[in-house]
């Protein structure tokens, strides 16, 4: 039941005794106060604190109107239900128009509607109650919050941008970016204008040159040089509010992060330089070491009687050796030496060609299904070297498969553009094909993924060779690029990009056009 307090402004007593019965019925416990006059009633308004002020229009030495307009002008935010004897429509169009929440004519058993007013008063007034305090917390996290937050109008007009926003695009007042239309930032690419059209929330980065910006005088900024912005926009659905059908806006500086991602791969680089010089080091003196080790064997077997005990031993030692020679193969290809023998080939024919030799070694309940492009560009690779490759990374992903599974091959002929490539160290702008291994395996932890590539490292058991650091110095050997991405109880994908055969036709064709900044990277698989 609720507990009310009300005030009721009525000269006419008879008028309020008939109005506090209704009322006492329906709220028995509300607190009910009565006054003749509005004056007397505001010296009180501190003291009482009601819920609901139920108002005659006339009243001696102040009207309703006048009522209505004093709580305004001391900012009283409390409801308040009109009654009048006239019946004035133009009254009571005022009297709504200075906040008044109802309107009632005194007209037969009008003190009857006074609970149901009441009722539908109090659930309009704590839904507004309600929307105020969202909107307080919006408002809230919209100016504190430590990520960039603009608003836009469905015409990619600026509304509004926090104070985050401002920091990041060096300025102190939103009036000075409000040049920046949305579709027209160069950062956007027409992909990315084409989803926004469609309603879809999109995510990028994109490099922001805030010299560029001074230079074309779009907006007033403190800041100089570049930064890696990442930016999501999302449409905004139709309605009343006036923000209603624009797009929200969230933009982070993440220029730290990218500079200590590319410092933690430059550093990785060097490492594996620094591995790769020492493992071709080892392999060329091991290799010389063996060859005259198997060389003396085939001395001995020529020398000595022909005894079949004699030659089983020797042919046990030439075994050892020659495995040997194979691991100094891996360690010089890794190193991105070792015999090279390169031809133009057709990935996709290479593949289909070889698989069926490595998956002999595989468990039935693995299935394995290929995508293999049949118009691939041909790239100029080493026979053996690409076994390797594709031996070492099914292998893997085999491995990685605990009962049943499925592994994906496929080849395709993608052109990579420089908004995709600036973000992946290694790999140029340019013309590739992708062979791309994907399993739906175990997975990996980012420090077994970080890993991967070093000599000897494994996750299964010591003494496995070298596996992926093998395959990422052919690859670079071959001039292309390697990535995994895995994540664990999600499977791994594996892509590797070799450059095609430049062929003379190719070579002549004209430069392509500069591509669109900031790309969306949803948008690339």
């Amino acid at each position: 039941m609720e507990q009310l307090t009300l005030v009721i402004i009525e000269d006419e007593e008879a008028h309020f005794q008939l109005m506090r019965r209704a009322i006492e019925k329906a709220y028995p416990l509300a607190s009910l106060y009565y006054f003749q006059e509005a004056a007397a009633c505001i010296h009180k308004l501190d003291e009482i604190n009601p819920d609901i002020l139920i108002a005659d229009y006339l009243m001696p030495g102040m009207n309703g109107i006048e009522f209505l307009e004093y709580l305004n002008r001391e900012n009283r935010d409390i409801p308040v239900i009109m009654i009048t004897g006239q019946g004035d429509e133009n009254i009571a169009i005022q009297a709504m128009k200075l906040g008044a929440w109802d309107y009632l004519v005194k007209s037969g058993d009008f003190f009857a509607l006074i609970p149901s007013v009441i009722e539908k008063v109090i659930r309009e007034w704590k839904l507004k109650d309600s929307l105020q305090c969202s909107r307080r917390r919006f408002r809230d996290i919209f100016s504190q919050s430590p990520i960039g937050i603009a608003v836009y109008d469905p015409n990619g007009l600026l509304v509004e941008a926090n104070k985050s926003c401002m920091d990041i695009f060096g300025v102190s007042d939103p009036f000075h970016v409000q040049g920046l239309k949305l579709f027209d930032d160069p950062n956007i690419s027409s992909a990315v204008k084409a989803r926004l059209l469609d309603g879809e929330t999109v995510k990028y980065e994109s490099l922001f040159d805030f010299d560029k910006v001074n230079e074309l005088d779009m907006f007033e900024t403190t800041r100089s040089g570049a930064a890696y912005l990442e930016v999501v926009i999302t449409p905004m659905e139709h309605g009343t509010d006036r923000f209603a059908g624009g797009y929200l806006v969230q933009i982070q500086d993440i220029t730290q992060r990218k500079l200590a991602e590319q410092e933690k791969k430059a550093l990785r680089t060097q490492r594996m330089k620094s591995i790769s010089t020492l493992a071709g080091g080892i392999a060329h003196d091991f290799n010389n070491a063996l060859s005259g080790i198997t060389i003396n064997l085939d001395l001995l077997k020529m020398d000595l009687p022909n005894k079949t005990s004699i030659n089983q031993y020797l042919e046990s030692m030439h075994k050892a050796a020659q495995g040997m020679v194979n691991l100094t193969d891996q360690l010089l290809a890794y190193a991105r030496g070792g015999k090279y023998f390169p031809k133009n080939i057709s990935l996709s024919k290479f593949v289909e060609e070889t698989l069926p030799m490595i998956l002999n070694k595989f468990d039935s309940v693995i299935h394995v299904e290929t995508n293999l492009a049949g118009d691939i560009s041909k790239i100029k690779a080493d026979i053996t070297q690409m076994y390797m490759v594709l031996s070492a990374v099914v292998t893997n992903a085999a491995e990685a498969i605990e009962s049943r599974g499925r592994i994906i091959i496929t080849t395709e002929t993608k052109e990579v553009e420089e908004g995709f490539a600036k973000y992946r160290p290694g790999l140029t702008p340019g013309r590739y094909v992708c062979f791309m291994v994907q399993d739906d395996g175990t997975g990996m932890d980012a420090e077994t993924r970080d890993k991967i590539f070093e000599p000897f490292f494994t996750t299964k058991f010591q003494g496995r060779g070298l596996g992926m650091a093998a395959v990422y110095g052919i690859v670079k050997n071959h001039g292309g690029w390697i990535s995994v991405d895995s994540q664990l109880g999600k499977g791994t994908v594996v892509r590797i990009y070799f450059p095609v055969v430049q062929t003379a036709a190719k070579l002549s064709e004209k430069p392509h056009a500069e591509p669109e900044k900031g790309t969306d990277a949803s948008l690339i698989n």
